[in-house]
C-alpha cells in the first residue's frame, strides 16, 4: 500500500479491494476507495468519545435525555473495563463513541415508536383490525427471534408473549408422561387468560381468549434443545417436535380454562397452531393434523415434506395460495399493492394495511374459508364460524404482508428484506414493536436472565458485524470513524467529499453483505455431498440410474464451490473482523405505571439527575434501606414506587452478575454492557442507571 498525498496534503492510502472469484457479478462493481490517514493526526490525538460522536449522524434526543446518556457513557468510561485500557487512546474513544451512537439509536427508534403506536392513524388501524377479528385481535405465542414479529406475521402490533422458541416452562409433563399439564399457581401463561377473558366481558363478550401458536422454521433455539436431547442434527431443526409440543400445550391450556371455570362453563380458550417461515414471510397451518404426522412417520417436516403435504392439499401455505398458476389471491392482493414500510412510515403504513385489508375481505375471505375448510373440515360446523372468520382474517394478514414484501409494483418478486438476522442490540423484553432500520434487537426473555439466551445473543450479534449485515447508520458511523481519523481536522468540503466515499463503500458493503445471505439463504451452502452419493447409490436401480444420480451430485457440487462467500471490500472487512469485538449493549427496563409514568415534572426531575457516580459506590452490596439514603441525596423526596423501580433496576443488576450466569464473563469483561433503563408504560425512556461493574468486592453487609 504506497500513500499518496493530494493537493491538500491529505495523505491518501490506495487499497486493493479483492472481491473474490465472482466474475462479471458485484466483484466488478466494487470501485477501489481511497480515504485520508493523517499520521500526524492520528499520533498526536486529543479527542473524547464525545467529539467524535459529534462527528456522527446522530438522532436528536431531547437534551435531558441526551444528558442522561452522555452521563451513562461517562460512567463506562469511569468504570475502565481493562479491554478499554489496553487500547490506543484514539481506539477507545471511538469504541466508547459507536456504543453512545447505538444506544441513541435505540432509545430514539423506540421513542419514537412508542410515538407511531398512539398517533390517529394507529388508533384507527386498531378499530379495524378489532371490528374484523370476531374474538378480538390474537395474542401471539412467537418466538425471540428478531426476524419473528407480530407486524410481519400479520401486520400486528405487538401483542405477543416473546419466548425461546414461543415456548414455557409453566407447561411441565404429566407424571404419568400422557401429555402436559399448565401452572396455574402463580402462572403468567394463566394471568394471561385470565386478563383476557375479564376483558371481553368488560366489553360485553363472551370469555372467549383466542390465543395463536407458532412453530416457526428454523428454530436455532428449538433446533439446540432437540440435538442435545436427541444427540444429532434433525434435518426439519427440530420443527416437527415443536409442532407436537404446541399441540399439547393448547390441550393443556383447555384443561386449565376447566379446572379453574368448570366443566361445561362459558369460558373457553382457543387456541390455534401455525408455522412461520422467516425466510419468505409465509406462513403454514395445519402441521399439527394427526393426517400429516402420520403421513410423516419417523421422517421430519422438511421443505420436501411440507412441500409435498401442500401439493396433497392437506396443509395450507399461503405462499401457494398466492404464488400458485390461476391464484384467485393474488390479482385481489396486488390490486391493493403499496410499498409496505414499517421501519421509515409506520403510521401511513399500519394505517393503509388494514383499510386495503377490510376492502378486500370480502372477495378475499371466501377464498381462504374453503382453503381452511378443505384442510380443517370441522370448520364447517356453525358454532365454528367465529372461529373460521379468526382463522380467515389471520391468514388474510400474512398473505398480504408477505406479498407485499415479496413483490415490486409490476407484480415481480423482490428480495424479502427481513430473511436475514441483523440484530446489533440486545433487549431484555417480551414486546419489541419492530421492524425497525436501526439498532434491531435480539431480545432476551426477562425471565431468562440467567440462562444462556443472553450469551448465545452476544455470539449471534458479533458473527453478524463480521458479515457486514449492519443497519446502514451503524455501517456508515463505523467506517467514517474508523477510515476518516483526522475529521475534525478538515474542512466542510473536504469532509463532504468524504462522505460520499464513505457512502459509497457502505453501499457496496451492503449489497455483497446480502448477495453472501441471499446464498447462504437459497442453497444453504452446506451441501452435504458424501450423503448424495450415498443415496444415489442406495436409489439407483439401473446403471442409468445410477449415471443420472451421479450427474445430479456433481452438478450440486459445483453449485456448492459457485455460492462459494464474496468477499467484502477490503477497508470494510478489516474494519468488521475488529468491530465484531466491540462491546454489545443490553437493553433492560423497569416500567413506571400510571400516574407517574406520565409526570412530566418527576419525568424531567429525574433526568436531571447526574446518576453516573453509581459506579463509584458498592450498588452491588447495599442493602435497600443504604441505597435508598443514596437516592434520597440525589433526589431528596423521591416518590416511594419510583424508588421500589430503580431498586429493582439493581438487584437484577445484581442478579445478573451473580457467577454462574453464562454470561457473567462478558459483562464483567464489558464485552456485553447493560443499560439499565426506567421508562414509562411504554417503554419510552425516562432515565438510565450504570448499575455495572467489572469485578466483585466483599460484602458487608446483606443486600
Amino acid at each position: 500500500m504506497t500513500p499518496e498525498v493530494d493537493d491538500d496534503g491529505i495523505i491518501h492510502a490506495d487499497s486493493d479491494v479483492d472481491s473474490g472469484d465472482v466474475g462479471a457479478d458485484i466483484g466488478d462493481q466494487i470501485q477501489t476507495i481511497s480515504l485520508p490517514f493523517n499520521l500526524d493526526a492520528m499520533a498526536t490525538f486529543e479527542d473524547t468519545w464525545e467529539d467524535l460522536l459529534r462527528e456522527l449522524d446522530v438522532p436528536q434526543l431531547s437534551p435531558l435525555l441526551d444528558q442522561q446518556l452522555t452521563n451513562y457513557m461517562n460512567a463506562v468510561e469511569r468504570l475502565g473495563y481493562e479491554h478499554l485500557q489496553e487500547l490506543s487512546p484514539r481506539e477507545a474513544a471511538i469504541t466508547l463513541a459507536l456504543l453512545a451512537f447505538k444506544n441513541a439509536q435505540f432509545i430514539y427508534s423506540r421513542d419514537l415508536r412508542a410515538e407511531d403506536l398512539h398517533s390517529p392513524e394507529s388508533l384507527r388501524a386498531r378499530e379495524i383490525k378489532e371490528k374484523m377479528y370476531p374474538f378480538g385481535v390474537p395474542k401471539l405465542f412467537i418466538c425471540l427471534d428478531g426476524r419473528v414479529l407480530s407486524k410481519l406475521i400479520a401486520g400486528l402490533k405487538g401483542n405477543a408473549y416473546r419466548t425461546p422458541a414461543g415456548d414455557s416452562p409453566e407447561f411441565k409433563p404429566k407424571r404419568k408422561g400422557e401429555g402436559l399439564f399448565l401452572t396455574r399457581v402463580k402462572g403468567k401463561f394463566v394471568g394471561i387468560l385470565c386478563k383476557d377473558f375479564a376483558d371481553r366481558i368488560a366489553a360485553g363478550k363472551k370469555p372467549k381468549s383466542f390465543q395463536m401458536f407458532d412453530s416457526h422454521l428454523g428454530c436455532a433455539r428449538k433446533g439446540q434443545q432437540m440435538k442435545k436431547k436427541r444427540r444429532v442434527d434433525l434435518s426439519d431443526g427440530g420443527l416437527k417436535e415443536d409442532v407436537i409440543r404446541k399441540r399439547d400445550m393448547i390441550t393443556a391450556m383447555g384443561d386449565a380454562v376447566k379446572g379453574i371455570y368448570g366443566e361445561g362453563s362459558e369460558y373457553e380458550a382457543i387456541g390455534v397452531q401455525f408455522s412461520f417461515d422467516p425466510r419468505d414471510g409465509y406462513l403454514f397451518m395445519g402441521l399439527e393434523k394427526e393426517q400429516c404426522l402420520e403421513s410423516l412417520g419417523s421422517d421430519d417436516y422438511t421443505d420436501q415434506a411440507l412441500k409435498a403435504l401442500v401439493e396433497e392439499g392437506k396443509i395450507l401455505h399461503t405462499k401457494e395460495m398466492v404464488e400458485k398458476e390461476g391464484s384467485e389471491l393474488r390479482p385481489i392482493l396486488s390490486e391493493y399493492y403499496f410499498e409496505l414500510d414499517y421501519e421509515k412510515n409506520y403510521r401511513e403504513s399500519t394505517l393503509k394495511f388494514f383499510t386495503n385489508l377490510e376492502a378486500m375481505s370480502d372477495r378475499a375471505l371466501p377464498i381462504i374459508k374453503e382453503k381452511l375448510t378443505q384442510i380443517i373440515p370441522e370448520l364447517v360446523a356453525e358454532d365454528k364460524r367465529d372461529e373460521l372468520t379468526q382463522r380467515a382474517v389471520f391468514v388474510l394478514s400474512n398473505a398480504y404482508t408477505a406479498y407485499l414484501l415479496n413483490h415490486d409494483a409490476t407484480g415481480n418478486e423482490k428480495q424479502y428484506k427481513y430473511a436475514f438476522h441483523k440484530e446489533s442490540v440486545i433487549a431484555v423484553t417480551y414486546s419489541e414493536k419492530g421492524p425497525f432500520d436501526r439498532a434491531v434487537a435480539f431480545s432476551v426473555d426477562p425471565n431468562d436472565t440467567h440462562t444462556i439466551s443472553m450469551d448465545l445473543a452476544d455470539g449471534i450479534i458479533r458473527g453478524i458485524r463480521e458479515s457486514g449485515m449492519l443497519s446502514e447508520y451503524e455501517l456508515k458511523a463505523l467506517l467514517w470513524l474508523k477510515l476518516v481519523p483526522n475529521a475534525d481536522k478538515l474542512g466542510e468540503a473536504d469532509k463532504a467529499r468524504l462522505r460520499k466515499r464513505i457512502d459509497t463503500l457502505v453501499d457496496k458493503t451492503i449489497e455483497v453483505a446480502l448477495e453472501n445471505a441471499a446464498h447462504h439463504h437459497h442453497n444453504h451452502e452446506t451441501i452435504d455431498l458424501q450423503s448424495l452419493i450415498e443415496q444415489a447409490v442406495e436409489e439407483a436401480k439401473s446403471p442409468a440410474d445410477l449415471e443420472a444420480a451421479i450427474l445430479k451430485v456433481i452438478k450440486a457440487s459445483k453449485l456448492a464451490a459457485k455460492n462459494k462467500a464474496h468477499k467484502l471490500p477490503s477497508e470494510a472487512a478489516n474494519v468488521l473482523t475488529e468491530y465484531a469485538n466491540n462491546p454489545i449493549a443490553a437493553m433492560l427496563f423497569e416500567r413506571l405505571e400510571e400516574p407517574l409514568g406520565s409526570d412530566a415534572d418527576l419525568i424531567k426531575s429525574l433526568r436531571e439527575v447526574d446518576w453516573s457516580d453509581i459506579v463509584n459506590i458498592d450498588w452491588m452490596n447495599m442493602t435497600s434501606e443504604g441505597f435508598e439514603r443514596y437516592v434520597s441525596s440525589k433526589f431528596p423526596k423521591i416518590p416511594a414506587p419510583v424508588f421500589r423501580k430503580i431498586n429493582t433496576l439493581r438487584k437484577r443488576a445484581k442478579d445478573l452478575y451473580q457467577p454462574g450466569n453464562p454470561a457473567n464473563e462478558a459483562l464483567i469483561e464489558g464485552r456485553i454492557v447493560p443499560v439499565w433503563t426506567l421508562a414509562d408504560e411504554d417503554r419510552k425512556t425516562i432515565a438510565l442507571f450504570p448499575f455495572i461493574a467489572k469485578g466483585y468486592e466483599e460484602a458487608k453487609e446483606a443486600a
